[in-house]
């Protein structure tokens, strides 16, 4: 199945559509969001009348939650402002999602999904072992993506590996992976392929920048 996946759309409706328009044309087989459609609100409606008309699912990220349905998020003075089809089409948002032998969630699976203090939480970038180490060893499916960091990065349980988001990388099996996709606010997406294990990043605006792992991070988070 050949997945079209965006992340951290933080409101930004151009890239969105660019997006959505670059899976038609790649003929993905199905969309999903990693997370954090919100930023300010001054946008959402129509953000989320994109996502809603296409069904796509998706998972809660730390902007998202106190729009959802978690229990926890109900009493969220924000919620009133956007009763109707906003609230409706988050209400469909999960904790995680499992397609196949992948995974999918906003932050690192090793977190509590269901605490708005766990999705916000950031402890640097995983540049060390030992953090990605954490994600493999709380989560079994083969191939986990978050989103939250805004910028590629793909690692084995051993660390990091040597990838800069501009070219398609082989996820194949028998190894297992943890994938952080890049923003679309930063005008990022990707496809993968579930066969194959074929990831495709595909920059938005044209050419593809210099150095993107090291590149300026966006505010989202």
């Amino acid at each position: 199945m050949k997945l079209g996946l965006i992340t951290d759309i933080h409101e930004h409706v151009e890239e969105l559509q660019c997006a959505l328009a670059e899976f038609d044309r790649r003929g993905t087989e199905r969309i999903l969001c990693i997370g954090d459609v919100v930023e300010t609100g001054v946008r959402l409606h129509e953000t989320v009348a994109v996502l809603a008309e296409r069904r796509i699912p998706g998972v809660w990220g730390n902007h998202d939650f106190g729009l959802c349905s978690h229990p926890s998020a109900l009493a969220s003075t924000r919620r009133a402002k956007y009763v109707g089809p906003v609230l409706d089409y988050l209400a469909t948002y999960q904790p995680c999602l499992e397609i196949e032998d992948c995974f999918l969630s906003h932050v690192e699976p090793w977190r509590d999904l269901n605490d708005v203090m766990g999705l916000w939480y950031f402890d640097g970038f995983l540049d060390t072992p030992e953090k990605v180490a954490r994600s493999f060893d709380a989560c079994k499916s083969r191939v986990m993506f978050t989103g939250h960091m805004h910028r590629w990065l793909v690692a084995r349980h051993d660390g990091l590996m040597a990838w800069d988001g501009t070219t398609p990388i082989s996820l194949a099996p028998p190894d297992r992976y943890l994938v952080v996709v890049a923003a679309v606010c930063e005008g990022w997406c990707a496809t993968y392929e579930t066969k194959t294990g074929e990831l495709t990043p595909i920059f938005l605006r044209g050419k593809h920048p210099v150095g993107t792992m090291d590149g300026v991070l966006g505010t989202g988070y």
